[in-house]
């Protein structure tokens, strides 16, 4: 079963980690890129950089392109595999890839953290990735349009008068919730949802505790557990349970737009009517 982005979130974590040293190397106007995760692949086509990409792993599915390119591994890389690949580039998240670090070090390969945790963090690596792989230009535009769509998206939200309280559901079993301080919770605020889980990151939470939570809305990314538990939360009974694909929500990346325009879609059918 192919591993999902909200499992690796469980399994690797969060945390911080330190950003591993570049291997000095001459600039490659068109280098070959390996990407380690697939939000950073997902960028690297919007820049049209689609081309350079080599190898990325068993996780990216988006674009329909990367299924013809080499898979290199998912939570455990295939190192040899990625040597054969000969990148002039690696790029990878160093809180999602901080497993992978050490060995990857060891390659002598040239490396490129690029943080994606927050929505200013991804803005900032797609300017960065931009430069590293010679589409600037390319990186401009991309970074000035989701600026102003997020914008835009801010605006709407802004005269929104229902703003209901929310639970997001990362994985299920456990139950992997999107906490503060997280991209999840930004984006959910940022649509107009009022975030009901108060720790911070991505905890995890019983049923007890999902039971306290009683959210007005559930937004899942999978499917709705049937168990009684589930069925007798006021998002359930009420059918206030949004279900949104893991990769628009949880991937940050250019398709972070659509994750906004879907949960604002479903807020704006459910505002009040103003009486006349």
């Amino acid at each position: 079963m192919k591993t999902t982005l909200g499992a690796l979130i469980l399994s690797v974590g969060l945390s911080g980690c330190q950003t591993a040293p570049e291997k000095p190397a001459t600039p490659v106007a068109q280098p070959r890129v390996v990407s380690l995760t697939p939000n950073l692949t997902e960028i690297l086509f919007a820049l049209e950089a689609g081309p350079q990409v080599v190898g990325v792993t068993g996780n990216d599915h988006f674009p329909p392109e990367v299924d013809r390119l080499p898979k290199i591994g998912d939570m455990q890389l295939n190192y040899e595999a990625l040597l054969q690949l000969h990148p002039d580039l690696v790029v990878y998240d160093p809180s999602l890839n901080r497993q992978h670090l050490a060995q990857l070090q060891k390659l002598g390969l040239h490396l490129e953290p690029l943080s994606t945790q927050t929505l200013p963090e991804m803005l900032d690596s797609i300017a960065r990735l931009g430069v590293k792989v010679g589409k600037p230009d390319q990186a401009t535009r991309l970074v000035a349009k989701l600026r102003e769509e997020l914008d835009l998206c801010r605006k709407r939200r802004d005269k929104m008068s229902y703003r209901p309280k929310a639970l997001v559901e990362i994985w299920n079993d456990p139950l992997v919730t999107a906490g503060q301080g997280s991209y999840c919770t930004e984006v959910l605020e940022l649509a107009g949802f009022h975030n009901v889980v108060t720790r911070p990151g991505y905890p995890t939470v019983d049923l007890e505790e999902l039971q306290r939570l009683d959210p007005e809305v559930l937004v899942l990314t999978h499917s709705l557990p049937q168990t009684p538990g589930w069925k007798r939360l006021k998002a359930v009974q009420n059918q206030r349970v949004l279900e949104v694909s893991e990769d628009l929500l949880v991937r940050p990346g250019p398709r972070v737009i659509e994750a906004l325009h879907r949960l604002q879609d479903w807020l704006e059918l459910r505002q009040p009517v103003p009486r006349a």
